[in-house]
């Protein structure tokens, strides 16, 4: 989007009403719509759609290089909020985010509870709760698993607040999280994130390389067996240990 009001200053886009205001703050030029919002009054000559965007604009590697984005921008009044909810605990605030609910290749992208327990118990940083869903089953059975408690921020609804998500997202040091929508907006607020990355990836993340083409701050962390975290998980308390 930064770079097409470059060369396409009037701009429409309809969006998941959860991610308006985060996107009206960041791209003030542009008239956003909720998805079910009424846009028959809008009169435009061209329609597309924003995955179609790629054909133009991302055709090649060095197009990525030289992207107009920077970050998405933040309510400044709900990271002050968020501040004052966070733990004070000394070491990294550590945001962790381990499931996906899609329906293609969720159980192969997720993470399970022991395995996010074993992250959290071997060092002395503070691990935040960034998940989204109904994962109180999760959530208990993690805190059963490790004495060092998950913390969950009171009061937000992680699925559908995503404000407020992205704000406690600005307040951590460090983003762990498997391929799913928090490792998209997590990257996409500038913030530190290693990805973990199944053995058959989505094409976005390309193949045998740690870097990502579309965000220069992740980090991506590959399975090197198929269905089998066992390396991922133990380079990730390895280097947190340090």
């Amino acid at each position: 989007l930064a770079d097409l009001i470059k060369i396409q200053p009037n701009v429409a886009v309809v969006i998941d009403k959860r991610l308006k205001k985060l996107f009206e703050r960041t791209y003030p030029s542009i008239n956003f719509f909720g998805i079910s919002e009424d846009i028959s009054h809008l009169d435009y000559n061209k329609h597309i759609s924003m995955g179609g965007l790629c054909e133009f604009l991302r055709n090649d590697i060095e197009k990525f290089n030289s992207s107009f984005f920077k970050s998405f921008i933040t309510d400044y009044n709900i990271d002050d909020q968020i501040t004052k909810l966070m733990p004070k605990n000394s070491g990294l605030k550590i945001g962790v985010s381990w499931l996906t609910f899609a329906k293609k290749n969720s159980k192969r992208r997720s993470l399970s509870s022991q395995q996010i327990a074993s992250i959290m118990e071997t060092n002395n940083h503070t691990f935040i709760n960034l998940q989204y869903g109904d994962i109180d089953s999760q959530l208990n059975e993690i805190n059963k698993i490790t004495k060092k408690k998950l913390y969950q921020v009171p009061g937000i609804d992680l699925t559908n607040n995503l404000d407020s998500l992205s704000s406690i997202i600005n307040n951590c040091d460090l983003i762990i999280t498997i391929d799913n929508s928090t490792a998209h907006l997590a990257s996409a607020l500038g913030k530190p994130v290693w990805i973990l990355i199944p053995y058959y990836n989505d094409f976005r993340w390309m193949e045998n390389s740690e870097n990502s083409i579309w965000y220069k701050n992740a980090l991506l962390l590959r399975q090197n067996k198929c269905n089998d975290w066992t390396l991922v998980t133990n380079n990730i308390i390895s280097a947190l240990d340090q």
